[in-house]
């Protein structure tokens, strides 16, 4: 009895947690709008919409379409654009099928993460992030390209996120999957992800 008591608390505290931070993003976004703040109200509609996504994802460990992933991707990009200001660009270009491919949530957010903090960050100049996604035979290809600093490839490698990253496309995809790096440092970076697609 004791434990179930716990498990409902608990069960009570996800609940409430989400709901109190999902009411104060929106009071915050209110007060923006009224102090005509556009930025700072762009901002909370931004981090709203993305951590909605991943909370409402991540209790389900679910695979999702990569048309869900990409939108995700771009909340989180929109985010640093604002923060970066005239520092970031991106373009992001998804190739008829492809978004309808199912990949693992959260599988890509690494990958961009890199690009943005250790590639972009770091750079003097305006830094550019493309993600190309294409249906080419039984596969999707996913291209997430910067042309930030670049880097040493075999750090990268032996980097937690990426390595997070060929984890689970090995369990997911088993042999069927492939994710290649290619930069230098000051050439920028690009990071290849190949998926198995049946049907396209």
């Amino acid at each position: 009895e004791n434990s179930l008591k716990i498990l409902q608390a608990k069960d009570l505290r996800s609940q409430l947690n989400p709901h109190f931070l999902f009411n104060t993003l929106n009071a915050i976004s209110q007060l923006a709008m009224l102090e005509g703040a556009e930025q700072t109200q762009e901002l909370t509609y931004q981090l709203s919409e993305y951590l909605r996504y991943v909370l409402r994802k991540q209790s389900r460990q679910e695979v999702v379409t990569l048309s869900m992933e990409i939108e995700c991707i771009k909340r989180y990009l929109e985010i640093y654009r604002i923060r970066f200001r005239e520092r970031l660009s991106y373009k992001v270009f998804v190739g008829r099928g492809a978004e309808k491919a199912e990949i693992p949530f959260m599988l890509l957010q690494p990958i961009v993460e890199n690009s943005v903090l250790h590639g972009i960050e770091p750079l003097l100049g305006q830094g550019n992030i493309r993600i190309v996604a294409k249906a080419i035979g039984s596969s999707v290809l996913i291209e997430i390209k910067d042309n930030g600093v670049g880097c040493d490839t075999e750090k990268l490698n032996r980097g937690i996120g990426l390595q997070n990253v060929r984890d689970r496309m090995s369990l997911h995809y088993g042999l069927s999957s492939d994710l290649e790096i290619k930069s230098e440092p000051g050439g920028g970076t690009s990071v290849l992800v190949r998926i198995p697609f049946e049907g396209v």
